[in-house]
């Protein structure tokens, strides 16, 4: 069945409130919805939707199904074994660190000796489906930052990089927090970390009210939510996702 033409109406409408409200994007992942904006009526599939291109997420059973229900979407077919982390506040805003950005922070955890702490910048979107943030890269240690067993220290050219994203993003992709592991199986905030968190967040260029702070220890991901008052509050992880949106 060739998706229902009301379906490229719909978007282009919802897409045409996103500059109004400063919308970057939206993730759609309750599948009437799905259906609703794409045509595709599967399922464990979810929709992200931006001013210049609309993305089907599905697996590889509905391949054919999201190819002849679909007009207008990227299909993109998820691989086994992707692995997303997913964080949920009690407040109903959930974060998201997609597939590429947790490969990349899990390569740094300390499970030697001599592994050296590392750290950096959380990048990604503000997508109002569900209140959603969605982290899709990181910056990562550089020459000019100082890193030892039990410190690190982030140089300016993080700021280089996000800004340089930003840019070539047009405008879409933003500093969302910060990153760094420590050498412990479920790591828990220093003093040092907490002076760092706050520095950012009062002197901080960055989208909204608040920034997200994640440590990588040896075991477990924990991450907090801080406002421009430095007030934290921990993320619950809500779900390890291997496969599904």
């Amino acid at each position: 069945m060739a998706e229902d033409d009301r379906t490229c109406p719909r978007r282009a409408r919802l897409v045409r409130k996103f500059a109004r409200n400063r919308i970057d994007g939206l993730l759609v992942t309750r599948m009437p919805n799905v259906t609703y904006l794409s045509g595709f009526r599967g399922e464990d599939s979810c929709l992200l939707v931006t001013p210049a291109e609309t993305f089907l997420l599905t697996d590889s059973r509905y391949a054919e199904q999201a190819g002849q229900e679909t007009r207008g979407s990227k299909v993109v077919i998820r691989k086994k074994g992707m692995m997303r982390l997913a964080y949920a506040l009690n407040n109903g805003l959930n974060l998201i660190v997609l597939d590429k950005a947790v490969e990349r922070l899990l390569a740094y955890r300390q499970t030697k000796k001599r592994n050296k702490e590392a750290g950096g910048l959380l990048i990604g979107h503000h997508l109002l489906g569900e209140d959603h943030l969605v982290v899709d890269q990181i910056t990562e240690p550089t020459r000019w930052d100082k890193r030892f067993r039990s410190f690190f220290f982030r140089s300016n050219k993080h700021n280089r990089l996000v800004y340089k994203v930003w840019c070539d993003s047009d405008r879409t992709e933003t500093l969302i927090g910060l990153w760094h592991t420590h050498p412990e199986p479920v790591p828990t905030p220093s003093d040092v970390d907490f002076e760092d968190w706050r520095k950012t967040l009062f002197h901080g260029d960055y989208v909204g009210d608040f920034l997200v702070f994640m440590i990588i220890g040896t075991e477990q991901i924990r991450v907090w939510r801080g406002d421009r008052n430095a007030q934290f509050h921990e993320f619950v992880k809500a779900i390890n996702i291997a496969e599904g949106c």
